[in-house]
Order: C-alpha cells, then structure tokens, then sequence
C-alpha cells in the first residue's frame, strides 16, 4: 500500500468526512487513489465506513463512480455487509 492509499483509509478508519471528500474530489494526476483501494486487511473504504456504522461516508463512497462493494470469503454472514445491503435496500425504497 502506498503512503497516498494509507492516508485515504486513514481518513475513512477516522471517519475524517472532509478529508475523503477532499481525497475524492481529487483528479487522477493530482491524487491517484482509487475508491476501491484496500488496506493490508483486504478491506476497501466502503467495507471500513461499513464496519465503523458511518453512513455519512458509506454514502459519499456509493455515490464515487466505479465503487466496488465485494463480500470477503467468511465462514459465518458478515453483518456489516449485511447491514449494508438493508441500508441500500432502504434508501432505494426512500427514493
């Protein structure tokens, strides 16, 4: 991981909003950090911003173009990804 990726999952872990839309608002020749980028966990922001409750940032990240949201192998369901699913599945029903 690049000390650029550190900082963005840094500021996702901290739940620093201003800085990832900073990081996010960033162009590719000024800030070359995807979205998807993972940490040495193997978790990307959104499933960091998933972990941490923080749906602020879960939907500043689903709204970044080309976002994955991925299940990591488990041996039992993953709850916050299955909370994530619920909140998705609410705020459609909202729009």
């Amino acid at each position: 991981m690049d000390p650029q990726e550190r900082a963005f999952l840094d500021a996702v872990e901290k739940g620093d909003l201003p800085s990832v839309a900073r990081w996010l608002s960033s162009t590719p020749d000024r800030c070359p950090v995807s979205v998807n980028c993972t940490d040495m966990l193997g978790r990307s922001a959104i499933q960091i911003a998933v972990d941490n409750e923080n749906i602020e940032l879960v939907e500043l990240l689903l709204k970044q173009e080309g976002v994955r949201i991925e299940r990591q192998p488990t041996s039992m369901e993953d709850p916050p990804m299955d909370s994530l699913r619920d909140y998705c599945r609410r705020r459609v029903v909202i729009l």
